[in-house]
C-alpha cells in the first residue's frame, strides 16, 4: 500500500517594490500645489521659483489629509515621503498612515480618518530636505493611502513626493508531493 503525502504552502512574498500610483486627492490645496504634484515623479525644488518642481500643500485646515491611489490592489508595506526642501519641514508631525479599499471623498474635512486600516505613523517633527520612511505595523491590503496630520489645530500638510512600497495582489502556492514505497 503506497502512501502519499501532500504539503501546501501558501506564502506572500516579502520583497518590497515600488508601487505604480495612478493619482491623487486631497481635502484641500494651496495655490499651484496641487495634490498631483506629490505624485510626479519630481523632486528638488530648493528655491521653488521653478514652478514645475513644486509639491503638495493644503490650506490650513484641521486634520489635513492627502490620498493616492494604486494603479493595482495591493499589500502596502511602507509609505515614503520626501519633505520639503525649500522650508518648512517642521510642518511634517503626528502623521498617520491609513490604506483603504476605497477612497475618502473630497469633501471629508475637518475631521479624523478612522474608517480605513492603520498602517503606520510618524511622530515627527520633520527636519526640511528629509526623507522619512514609514513602514506598516503589519502589510495592509488596499488600492488607497491616506496620510493625514493628527492635529486638532489648524495646520498644513506639505510634502513634495510621496512613494508607496509593498507587493501585488499575488498569493503564491506551493505544493509538495512525496510518495512512500
Amino acid at each position: 500500500c503506497k502512501k502519499s503525502i501532500y504539503f501546501i504552502t501558501v506564502f506572500h512574498p516579502r520583497a518590497e517594490n515600488r508601487l505604480t500610483i495612478e493619482g491623487a486627492a486631497a481635502v484641500n490645496h494651496w495655490s499651484d500645489y496641487y495634490p498631483s504634484n506629490a505624485v510626479d515623479g519630481k523632486y528638488g525644488c530648493k528655491s521653488c521659483d521653478d514652478r514645475s518642481v513644486l509639491g503638495y500643500a493644503s490650506v490650513t485646515t484641521e486634520w489635513p489629509w492627502l490620498q493616492v491611489q494604486l494603479q493595482n490592489w495591493s499589500f502596502v508595506q511602507s509609505v515614503r515621503i520626501f519633505n520639503r526642501k525649500s522650508c518648512c519641514g517642521e510642518r511634517l508631525f503626528n502623521l498617520e498612515v491609513r490604506v483603504s479599499l476605497s477612497g475618502l471623498m473630497e469633501s471629508h474635512t475637518g475631521q479624523i480618518t478612522t474608517t480605513n486600516r492603520k498602517c503606520g505613523e510618524y511622530p515627527g517633527p520633520g527636519v526640511t530636505d528629509d526623507t522619512v520612511n514609514i513602514p506598516c505595523m503589519e502589510p495592509v491590503y488596499g488600492k488607497y493611502v491616506t496620510i493625514q496630520l493628527r492635529s486638532a489645530c489648524k495646520t498644513n500638510l506639505n510634502i513634495e513626493e510621496i512613494e508607496v512600497y509593498g507587493t501585488g495582489n499575488t498569493y503564491y502556492l506551493s505544493l509538495i508531493h512525496i510518495s512512500e514505497p
